[in-house]
């Protein structure tokens, strides 16, 4: 697997960052106009091909049906992230996946556009953690609240939590295990990838 250091100015040689690795179809790249492709090459990873571990397969296919099962048109997987965090990662802050909630083919500034996917869903592993989950809004603060995790708990954002809500992890530091997690991205409604469902 090609790795690359999750990290702004993270070193990609170094086993010591914090990683991800990219894996994708070409289809499902292409889709919208190629701005998915476009946006991952732009900041410099690459999307190896969709592993073949029977565990990694039987939990995608699991997660892949019950996303489907809950949304109206068709739902494709547009990648798998794997991460492999420190065991000093005890905090991720609150953040957007910054993705366009439209499905046009317009180009994505890359650095603007970070995210991409309409759906996202995270397998967590190697160790407890709480989710945190912020609104976007500043005057429904009072709204957040924490989901605790257990390992191979999975969560979804979906819908508004997707697009107006931050979301961050904590864990904490007694575990001294390095946390790992699968994050599957989902596009939907999108015929150029339909005819793959």
């Amino acid at each position: 697997l090609a790795w690359t250091a999750l990290r702004d100015g993270g070193n990609p040689d170094r086993l010591e960052d914090t990683v991800k690795a990219y894996c994708g179809r070409e289809t499902e790249m292409l889709c919208r106009g190629g701005r998915y492709r476009r946006q991952l090459l732009a900041r410099g990873r690459k999307a190896n091909p969709m592993l073949q571990d029977a565990h990694l397969r039987a939990a995608q296919e699991a997660v892949l049906s019950y996303v489907r099962s809950t949304r109206q048109g068709a739902v494709n997987l547009l990648t798998e992230q794997l991460i492999r965090y420190l065991a000093s990662d005890t905090w991720f802050a609150p953040h957007f996946d910054k993705d366009r909630p439209d499905k046009e083919h317009t180009p994505l500034d890359p650095k603007a556009f970070d995210g991409p996917g309409d759906l996202l869903a995270t397998l967590c592993l190697g160790c407890a953690c709480t989710v945190l989950m912020l609104p976007r809004s500043e005057e429904r603060a009072s709204e957040a609240f924490a989901v605790d995790l257990l390992p191979g708990d999975v969560y979804l954002l979906a819908d508004e939590a997707r697009w107006h809500w931050k979301h961050g992890v904590s864990v904490a530091e007694e575990h001294g295990v390095c946390r790992r997690a699968v994050v599957w991205r989902f596009v939907e409604d999108d015929d150029a990838v339909a005819a793959v469902s």
